[in-house]
């Protein structure tokens, strides 16, 4: 069993690496980089990246830097009155005017009582 989850982890790896090397090499803006010596310190540098959770980096952290407000969910569900952001819109290839949200609700198929007014 753990044989299988090491060779499926170095499947992975592989893959990574090969589509790596396929976007790199595609790339007309990279002509003159030295593609092979790139891919392998960049595969090298990444290749351990799963096995490694900083603390220090995530949600919540007060000393992120790329700490980015969006500001307050203005956005209404018609259905239900759950508030959202506007990035929490459904089809976020279209910037529609009136998004639509289906986490709280999915349209009306589930019904959830009103939200209560603050205070």
């Amino acid at each position: 069993m753990e044989e299988e989850k090491k060779l499926a982890r170095h499947n992975r790896i592989n893959m990574r690496k090969q589509k790596r090397q396929k976007n790199i090499s595609a790339d007309n803006e990279l002509d003159d980089v030295n593609i092979d010596g790139d891919v392998e310190e960049i595969n090298d540098a990444t290749e351990d990246e799963e096995d490694y959770e900083d603390p220090d980096v995530g949600y919540g952290n007060i000393d992120n830097e790329e700490y980015w407000d969006i500001g307050d969910p203005t956005y209404e569900c018609e259905h239900c009155g759950a508030y959202f952001w506007y990035e929490e819109r459904i089809n976020k290839k279209i910037k529609a005017k009136k998004p639509e949200f289906s986490l709280c609700c999915n349209h009306g198929k589930i019904v959830l009582p009103k939200p209560k007014e603050p205070p």
